[in-house]
């Protein structure tokens, strides 16, 4: 799958100054994204570009879909958010020559727009190949770039990120492998941060489960002061946690004992209906 901007056709051009109206606007709905629970609203991308379900069986419109995705951005201010759902949707589509060759015209287009003047910006390029990455793991697709673990822990402190890509980030920390001990002390330092200082309760429930996966008995202190988090869901997480914790500690002193062990695999992104589709 290719699914590399049409870089080499963007033209220089200025930024927009906005008007203070529009970004107030732009803002205030930035701020309610930024924390809202994330929920999949976009229609279903899995069937091909002739028919969608969320359409009646009818045909679908490609570059009214992805004029959503433009629109999502002129309306927040939102560059992750455009970002993350053009990667989505390339992904969704992937092995769909008509889909593809329409987001190249795409992008071919709005490049003449001056809101979208940030995809000449190197850290366009750097947030791109990051969330091309994140969207991957996602989608148990095997990622056309490698980032390593602390780029993505270093993302999930970003507090001005919409909280369903947090999620993403956080979910994708879990998913490696083998993480170094700096690596892990740095994962739990972030994770336990998230619980006292994010807004999103289902940031704080992922950052629990990762805390679980990556923590041991160093990390019950953190997990047992989210038994008292405002979130039903994050008590329950915390409590299951905690409890599988404790369970893995007395199984390594009496391997007799039998008990159901944490699993150390990614919780999916789609099993949480996280899929962050901006449309509005």
């Amino acid at each position: 799958m290719n699914t590399r901007p049409v870089i080499a056709l963007l033209c220089a051009f200025q930024i927009i100054i906005p008007s203070f109206h529009s970004y107030s606007q732009s803002r205030s709905v930035r701020n309610e994204l930024v924390n809202e629970t994330p929920a999949k609203v976009f229609p279903d991308h899995t069937q091909p570009p002739e028919t969608s379900a969320a359409n009646g069986g009818q045909p679908r419109s490609i570059r009214s879909e992805l004029n959503n995705i433009r629109n999502a951005y002129i309306r927040t201010g939102s560059k992750d958010i455009f970002i993350w759902n053009l990667e989505t949707y390339k992904i969704a589509n992937d092995g769909n020559p008509a889909v593809q060759s329409e987001i190249q015209e795409f992008m071919r287009d709005i490049v003449e727009d001056q809101e979208f003047a940030f995809l000449l910006e190197n850290e366009y390029q750097h947030q791109l190949l990051i969330f091309r990455f994140l969207v991957a793991k996602a989608h148990n697709l095997v990622p056309e770039t490698d980032v390593k673990a602390d780029t993505i822990i270093s993302l999930i402190a970003q507090s001005q990120l919409f909280a369903g890509i947090r999620i993403a980030a956080i979910d994708t920390l879990t998913s490696f492998d083998q993480l170094s001990e700096n690596e892990k002390d740095m994962a739990k330092y972030a994770l336990s941060d998230l619980l006292n200082i994010d807004n999103s309760c289902a940031v704080r429930q992922h950052a629990v489960m990762a805390l679980g996966s990556v923590g041991d008995i160093d990390v019950l202190d953190a997990l047992r002061k989210a038994l008292a988090d405002e979130c039903v869901e994050v008590q329950t997480t915390a409590d299951k946690t905690i409890r599988s914790i404790l369970a893995r500690q007395n199984t390594s002193k009496d391997p007799s004992v039998p008990v159901a062990h944490s699993s150390k695999s990614r919780h999916s992104v789609n099993s949480h209906s996280i899929d962050v589709w901006v449309q509005f």
